[in-house]
């Protein structure tokens, strides 16, 4: 096969590495796994080499979750890899074992594909291409959303794809409008805790008669190019397995005009994460 890829405009594949963490295995992972990666038009990473606030389970948890594939380096019978690999199994991940050694694989795993290097990261690298080569031009399902496993409700009820009501507020004797969103991370959740920001993304006509500006307002308010405009929540909020968070956006213009009120408005709840974004669309009216 060419060893040249084709530049694109589209993102690569994302490999997660999972594999011992020994200095014995520092060539296998440079020379060999990611450089297979790169001259098959995806890139890879492994855990020490990000920045993040999680723990290192839950960080694993989460780029298990993100990633088109992960390749799992089986030598030496290494116990966590051999969690992690079950864990990307358990989520119907596509999974790339390797090992240095055919004796390595466990009786549970010998009945799939293995690539079995044997100390040879010429072998490794050839084999390891060509098969995340064909993975790259044969894409399985997207990569999970980790906002996929979120629940979003207003004033009880779900926001997904539902029309709320929504009173105006009264600040300083000036009308504006406030949504106060519950977000739940299920108990039952494989992703562990999810790290996201929240932004609100509603039409001009929401923020009060033309010209007079907003009076106060829960963050930042960013126009947009298509007439819309978006209020971002400050900070990133960090949901637990089984937590619930509330999340406040709040309008306040310097004036509201008649026509602001018993009109449905088409909002976009976006979690912006690592990974793609979260869009969820509602209906909100604004009551007098």
């Amino acid at each position: 096969m060419n060893d040249i890829i084709e530049p694109s405009t589209k993102p690569k594949p994302f490999v997660f590495v999972v594999m011992p963490f020994s200095k014995e295995f520092d060539d296998v992972y440079q020379l060999g796994i990611k450089a297979a990666c790169t001259e098959a038009g995806a890139y890879c990473e492994r855990l020490d080499e990000q920045v993040f606030d999680e723990g290192m389970l839950d960080q694993i948890y989460i780029q298990i979750a993100k990633a088109d594939m992960i390749v799992a380096d089986m030598s030496n019978q290494n116990a966590n890899v051999f969690y992690e690999v079950g864990y990307a199994h358990a989520l119907d991940k596509r999974v790339i074992l390797i090992t240095n050694s055919a004796s390595d694989i466990p009786f549970d795993l010998k009945h799939r594909f293995h690539i079995v290097y044997e100390k040879s990261i010429a072998t490794l690298k050839t084999k390891l291409r060509d098969r995340i080569a064909w993975y790259v031009a044969n894409p399985g399902p997207r990569m999970v959303d980790l906002c996929d496993h979120l629940h979003f409700h207003f004033e009880g009820k779900s926001l997904v794809e539902a029309t709320i009501t929504n009173s105006k507020t009264n600040v300083n004797n000036r009308y504006g409008w406030r949504l106060e969103i519950a977000i739940h991370n299920p108990s039952d959740c494989k992703i562990g805790a999810i790290t996201c920001t929240p932004t609100l993304i509603f039409p001009g006509g929401l923020l009060g008669d033309s010209g007079e500006g907003i009076y106060s307002a829960s963050a930042p308010i960013v126009p947009l190019p298509n007439g819309k405009s978006a209020i971002q929540n400050t900070e990133p909020i960090k949901i637990q397995p089984g937590g619930w968070i509330n999340v406040i956006f709040e309008v306040v213009p310097w004036s509201c005009s008649e026509n602001m009120f018993d009109v449905s408005y088409d909002l976009v709840l976006r979690m912006l994460t690592d990974g793609p974004p979260k869009d969820i669309p509602f209906k909100m009216v604004l009551c007098r």
